[in-house]
């Protein structure tokens, strides 16, 4: 089965907008001498992906000209614009659904995780009841308010984006598995959120869960972006990124990075 992720990359930055000046996206920031596009891309190709459709709005000259100049994931990496108008993203997910395979990866293009897409591919397989899986972490409002709530079943419950502190005990993880059917019926130049198809699919008891351990890292502003980037540096990230790759490439058959 071919793993595609959709990265949303489309966001206007504004929290971080003084860092990356009038024409960059966030993206672009720079964790030691690599920009964190870099690391996102390759954290997807080390879980996983096998191609990439970079969603972006804001800034995509920037994001564009270095993807297709670096390749840094070893993977395809396609570009998909939102047009003249930002589309938000759910409807910058549908104006790019043709490119996508069913079922289809999502995630954010400001965080870095650390999931194995096999294993939570293996959760929607087989359930064709279900519309996706939505990546959790157990967090208890501690990086940030807890937004999601599931049951014994492992079935989300409630997700809510602008939950009151102390109503869930899980987090989105920021990585989706969603079916195709999930936004066939939405109109393709129409702008809305990724969170009314998720609410619709928790509603109808559609999405389930996918727990993870490791924390995520983002750089949403400026102290996450500094923290991120310690992180990153601390502990090698490119350099263990690069060899998970090239594990992946040699049981594969392919060339190693």
């Amino acid at each position: 089965m071919r793993r595609s992720v959709a990265v949303l990359a489309g966001g206007l930055g504004t929290r971080v907008g003084h860092l990356t000046g009038a024409d960059a996206p966030k993206a672009m920031l720079p964790i030691g001498d690599r920009p964190f596009i870099d690391f996102k891309l390759a954290e997807l190709a080390a879980a996983g992906a096998d191609e990439i459709v970079l969603l972006t709005g804001f800034g995509t000259d920037a994001l564009r000209t270095h993807v297709e100049a670096e390749g840094p994931a070893r993977v395809p990496v396609r570009v998909v614009e939102d047009g003249p108008h930002l589309l938000g993203t759910g409807g910058a997910i549908r104006r790019a659904l043709d490119l996508l395979p069913d079922p289809f990866w999502v995630t954010y293009g400001d965080t870095l995780l650390d999931v194995d897409l096999d294993p939570a591919q293996q959760r929607l397989t087989g359930h064709a009841g279900l519309e996706g899986v939505m990546t959790v972490l157990r967090n208890e409002d501690r990086r940030g308010v807890s937004n999601v709530s599931i049951d014994a079943e492992l079935i989300v419950t409630a997700y809510e984006k602008d939950a009151a502190p102390g109503s869930h005990a899980y987090i989105d993880y920021g990585m989706l598995l969603l079916r195709r059917a999930a936004f066939a019926h939405r109109d393709a130049a129409a702008a809305f959120d990724l969170t009314d198809v998720l609410g619709a699919a928790v509603g109808e008891r559609r999405l389930a869960a996918f727990v993870v351990r490791e924390p995520f890292h983002d750089i949403g502003t400026e102290s996450a972006w500094h923290e991120t980037a310690r992180w990153a540096l601390d502990t090698r990230l490119w350099e263990r990124l690069q060899e998970r790759i090239g594990r992946r490439a040699a049981f594969r058959g392919l060339p190693r990075p």
